[in-house]
């Protein structure tokens, strides 16, 4: 114990800004859209036949109402690298990180059109992230977040949708909002079997982050991480006995639209994904899963080196209910 108050003792010294730091803002994973069960055929049987795969709906929305959804996620692990660096010597921290999320949602009932549904969606989350180490509390911070979007399932297989979201990181220990940002996007799924086990899910998206921030030294950089992303993603669910194990491959291209005297002027972030998840449906409610990940980041910017390596992997349980 007394060797890891140095060892942070030492960090903090040699950075003494990251007493008003967090994680990388443009890396965090934001609740800006409905859960997949309710938008994909998530569930304990990978069947899909062709001829529905698209227009499949949760039994919950099989009404003209509002049907609303709710749950609360909360999953705890290890990261070799939370504060997304490389070369340096926050580089060689590492920690537990424990994040509880609760969401609540709701869909709009649901537009039948030739060949497809359209599903209107709302829904807010709040998140809180602690970090578990000695002195790294000065890292924990909450985001909230909204979102409004259309959802269009198609019988051929594909999906497309279409939103705005809203979301807001909070640092505990600054008692300040440290970023903020609007997201308006667009979307596309494929949903297809391979056989009756295996399901293959196809994802892209194109977005723009109209955002505000601030440094570690809590002046404002409004605009300074703007970027346009795309993002496209290649996941299987392939169902074992009671166990739903999902490999995902993601990649994700940033675009950073500030110009000088911004220091993301002219940067571009290419983020590669590797990430498995294993679930254990306990009842039709909550699911325990394992999980494990691991991320790359190549930046080209004339400004800093902003490349890193991580790796992740714990443990989470899943708990939600539609009323």
């Amino acid at each position: 114990m007394k060797n890891n108050i140095i060892k942070l003792a030492a960090i903090f010294a040699a950075a003494p800004s990251i007493i008003f730091a967090q994680v990388d803002s443009t890396t965090i994973e934001r609740n800006n859209q409905p859960p997949s069960s309710v938008t994909s055929s998530d569930g304990s049987n990978a069947n899909v036949e062709t001829t529905d795969s698209g227009a499949q709906r949760p039994i919950f929305l099989k009404t003209e109402n509002i049907s609303a959804f709710g749950g609360i996620d909360s999953k705890i692990y290890y990261d070799d690298n939370p504060m997304r660096t490389s070369g340096t010597v926050l580089s060689s921290v590492k920690d537990a990180i424990w994040n509880n999320t609760a969401y609540l949602g709701a869909g709009l009932g649901q537009i039948e059109i030739t060949d497809a549904v359209i599903t209107p969606y709302v829904g807010v989350s709040l998140t809180n992230t602690q970090y578990m180490a000695a002195g790294l509390d000065a890292l924990d911070y909450q985001s909230t977040s909204a979102y409004v979007m259309a959802n269009v399932q198609h019988s051929n297989g594909w999906s497309y949708r279409a939103g705005v979201s809203y979301g807001s990181d909070y640092n505990d220990a600054s008692k300040r909002e440290t970023y903020s940002e609007f997201y308006p996007s667009v979307g596309a799924m494929k949903t297809y079997s391979h056989n009756e086990d295996l399901l293959g899910i196809f994802n892209l998206s194109v977005g723009y982050h109209e955002s505000k921030s601030e440094n570690a030294l809590n002046s404002s950089r409004e605009d300074d991480l703007d970027n346009f992303d795309v993002i496209a993603s290649y996941g299987l669910q392939y169902v074992y006995q009671n166990f739903i194990i999902s490999p995902t491959y993601s990649a994700v291209f940033k675009s950073y639209s500030e110009d000088s005297p911004s220091h993301n002027d002219g940067r571009e972030d290419l983020i590669h994904s590797l990430n498995v998840r294993i679930d254990y449906p306990i009842t039709n409610y909550a699911r325990i899963s394992l999980f494990g990940g691991y991320s790359k980041r190549d930046t080209k910017s004339s400004f800093a080196d902003y490349d890193f390596v991580s790796g992740t992997g714990g443990l989470a349980l899943g708990l939600n209910t539609t009323f």
